[in-house]
């Protein structure tokens, strides 16, 4: 599929600014979702409360793109960015 994508410098009273200028449809980016999970469990230690945490953040480790590049050249849509790996914090929170 050939994608055919300009940028356009305008003059403004502000001064130069990039304008995107390319058709809507013509332009596809990749879903971006990930899983986070958070456990929780509370006990009671007399009149304080314990709870112990484990959050897992993209818990499944996907590495979508989040990023491209956009402007015209060889390097059109050229992955800039992806997805931060999986991470995993443990804690612990006393109320009392």
């Amino acid at each position: 599929m050939s994608v055919r994508a300009w940028t356009v410098i305008a003059a403004v009273l502000t001064g130069a600014d990039a304008i995107r200028a390319f058709p809507n449809d013509q332009s596809r980016f990749t879903f971006t979702g990930t899983l986070d999970l958070r456990l929780q469990k509370g006990f009671g230690i007399g009149r304080a409360r314990l709870a112990a945490i484990l959050d897992a953040h993209n818990a499944i480790s996907l590495g979508n793109e989040v990023e491209e590049r956009v402007v015209t050249g060889s390097g059109f849509r050229t992955v800039t960015a992806v997805q931060p790996p999986r991470t995993i914090h443990l804690g612990a929170r006393v109320t009392f």
